[in-house]
């Protein structure tokens, strides 16, 4: 039943932007930059959870996640977002790209909490669970030709806007 109902549930465009908006205004560097690898780069909860500092090449601008030994090639949006927050906020002593205030890695329920906080404060009825996030990014793949799409990530244009 949860299956079913998160399949037909859907973003419009205009709730993403008021997701990020609210976001850029409200929140700090980390919760931007979670939310930038759920929106831009399609990331999953358990992806971003799992990342390690060294999984980030900033040069490159690629992630290599843990489980699926993948590589993520990420927009310079995406990449600036993570550099401003390794930058000013994360502690330099986890090895963890995304931790705790105690430099813990997070957990799904504290990135599920992130968005909660995140779709309150933009006034949205209902709560966005990543899923949506992650069903919407791929909904933006079949409306438009994935060169296209790679293009308006690689100039900037990104639903995120940087700091």
């Amino acid at each position: 039943m949860l299956y079913i109902e998160i399949r037909t549930a859907q973003l419009r465009d205009e709730d993403i932007l008021r997701l990020v908006r609210t976001a850029t205004k409200a929140f700090s560097r980390r919760d931007i930059a979670i939310l930038a690898l759920l929106i831009d780069e399609g990331c999953f909860v358990n992806t971003i959870r799992q990342l390690k500092i060294t999984d980030v090449d900033f040069l490159t601008g690629e992630l290599q996640t843990r489980k699926s030994n993948q590589v993520i090639r990420l927009s310079e949006p995406s990449l600036n977002h993570l550099a401003s927050y390794v930058a000013f906020e994360r502690l330099p002593l986890s090895p963890y790209l995304f931790h705790t205030e105690k430099g813990k890695q997070l957990m799904a329920k504290d990135i599920n909490q992130i968005l909660k906080k995140i779709a309150r404060k933009a006034g949205m009825e209902q709560v966005t669970p990543p899923i949506l996030l992650l069903h919407n990014f791929y909904r933006s793949l079949q409306k438009y030709p994935v060169a296209t799409l790679t293009a308006r990530l690689r100039k900037g244009l990104s639903l995120i806007p940087e700091h």
